[in-house]
């Protein structure tokens, strides 16, 4: 009760320009961290998962039963592999909440003291990367599950099954025909309805987590980014105790967005490992599809497959690129102190200084599993990965 009364109490214009969306998000799949203590929060991460694994299941039965086309059944692992991310993003977020919780308390506190004008346009232009990126993934996720939620409009298919004599089948999103045979219309209905609500939430739960880590990421670099160019202009102050007391809030600004970014890679390092294995092998599997629809000439597809290529390529470079950005800004803390005005500064702090520059010399980086560094290089690396792997699928398919 006191968070939620906490929260309320700081929300302000600024706060809801930096986060809201990423509210809004998590509180659909019961993960924002203000609300996670509330029953219906429970409920509703407890649905999310039911909802994904009934989707899993009834996608691998369709696939047991061998029907539909290769370019269905490509469609098909793609789908399950999201929904086996969705439920794990939910729910490592959902167990990792009290680091979240610090997390996301940290940053409403960073914009309620704002000073200067200055520090308001920084702290706005990293919101607003995050949100744009978060709009764009969003927008595009839903607009590649609308093609796959529409389809069943379209009425009746002649589907070729191995299990049924009946040509006249009725389409459903995941296209569980086989598994789904001879409905009623009102359970037709329901089996429709339901199959929607799960598209929904994996588009929300697997491309809105990925927002949400990537929004809290550019505002903690912003407010690194913020430290650098503090620690730059300082030594300007002449007194000994002036110096000295900015030296320790420096210090202690320092190590406490380092145990933010400690926490935030203790909470996403195991879901960006799964994200990572996944990514490549959806990408694979996806360009296996495009390469199937341009040779049976289904544009539509086509197009599809485009923008969800685009989408997973996003994902994975947003991984790479907080990262990235994470690590360099705080490499840079110990550039930034050297290029202070030290030398006028009185000899006790200039000793300090030496400590806090040998604290800088200890990196940071975001790891995927503590396997895999997440960075530039490393996406780099990654692509070419998935190109080759790509080229020996397509080898494998044309066989």
């Amino acid at each position: 009760m006191e968070t939620t009364t906490q929260f309320t109490t700081i929300w302000n214009d600024n706060i809801a320009y930096a986060f809201g969306l990423y509210r809004l998000i998590t509180q659909s799949l019961g993960i924002w961290p203000f609300t996670c203590h509330k029953f219906i929060s429970k409920c509703q991460v407890l649905i999310v998962c039911v909802l994904q694994l009934t989707m899993m299941i009834s996608i691998i039965g369709e696939m047991h039963l061998q029907c539909g086309e290769v370019s269905d059944k490509i469609q098909n692992i793609s789908l399950c592999s999201c929904a086996f991310m969705t439920i794990v993003k939910v729910t490592i977020i959902r167990a990792h909440n009290p680091r979240m919780h610090e997390i996301m308390m940290s940053a409403m506190q960073d914009w309620l003291c704002v000073k200067t004008a200055d520090d308001n346009k920084k702290m706005r232009s990293c919101a607003k990367l995050g949100r744009s990126i978060c709009l764009f993934q969003m927008i595009g996720a839903y607009v590649t599950a609308i093609p796959i939620i529409l389809s069943g409009f379209a009425g009746h298919s002649a589907v070729n099954t191995t299990n049924s004599t009946d040509s006249d089948i009725k389409i459903l999103p995941l296209g569980t025909v086989c598994l789904f045979q001879q409905m009623s219309s009102s359970f037709y209905t329901s089996v429709y309805i339901i199959q929607c609500i799960q598209l929904l939430i994996t588009c929300t739960g697997n491309v809105g987590c990925d927002c949400y880590f990537f929004g809290v990421t550019m505002h903690l670099s912003g407010q690194i980014e913020k430290l650098t160019d503090d620690m730059e202009r300082f030594g300007k102050e002449k007194e000994d105790t002036d110096c000295h007391e900015k030296l320790v809030a420096l210090v202690k600004r320092q190590n406490h967005l380092l145990e933010l970014a400690e926490n935030l890679e203790t909470t996403f390092n195991i879901v960006i490992l799964v994200e990572l294995s996944a990514l490549t092998y959806e990408i694979c599997l996806i360009a296996l599809q495009m390469v199937v629809n341009l040779r049976m000439g289904n544009s539509v597809v086509i197009i599809n497959n485009i923008i969800m290529l685009q989408i997973l390529y996003l994902q994975l470079f947003l991984y790479s690129y907080a990262g990235e950005r994470l690590s360099s800004g705080l490499e840079n803390l110990g550039s930034a102190i050297y290029s202070s005005e030290w030398c006028d500064s009185p000899s006790k702090v200039t000793k300090d200084l030496i400590f806090v520059m040998m604290r800088c010399r200890k990196s940071f980086a975001l790891t995927a599993g503590k396997v895999c560094v997440m960075n530039l290089e490393s996406f780099t690396n990654i692509i070419k990965a998935v190109g080759s792997y790509f080229s020996v699928l397509l080898a494998m398919f044309d066989k």
